[in-house]
């Protein structure tokens, strides 16, 4: 990409994610901050979603973190899907700390935490 921006890294990593590369979209999101391309809550979301696939916690919390550090830890979809890679971590404590700081969820962000404690 001659000038490689937030949306065009996003993309990207969203159709690795789609296409079961989940490790692929997880080197790509590594490579925006090469690009000093600062990600949004969308690339959150997505890159969560990576971590989710691969079953990777360590790799999970590495991103929760630059999460709390980039301002975006309150975005309902980021939360949302927060709360829905802890429980699938089976970690109910994270992912009820996750959705006890949203303020507020919806149906997604309801429906993760009670599949967090089935």
């Amino acid at each position: 990409m001659p000038q490689p921006n937030v949306v065009s890294f996003t993309s990207l990593i969203s159709r690795y994610v789609s296409t079961a590369r989940p490790d692929t979209a997880l080197w790509l999101f590594g490579r925006m901050f090469d690009s000093l391309v600062l990600p949004n809550e969308f690339t959150f979301a997505t890159v969560i979603n990576a971590c989710s696939t691969l079953a990777d916690l360590e790799t999970s919390k590495k991103i929760h973190a630059r999460i709390e550090i980039s301002g975006v830890q309150k975005n309902l979809v980021v939360c949302s899907s927060l709360v829905d890679m802890y429980g699938k971590y089976n970690d109910v404590g994270g992912a009820r700390r996750v959705f006890d700081l949203m303020g507020g969820g919806n149906v997604v962000s309801w429906t993760s935490m009670i599949a967090a404690y089935a």
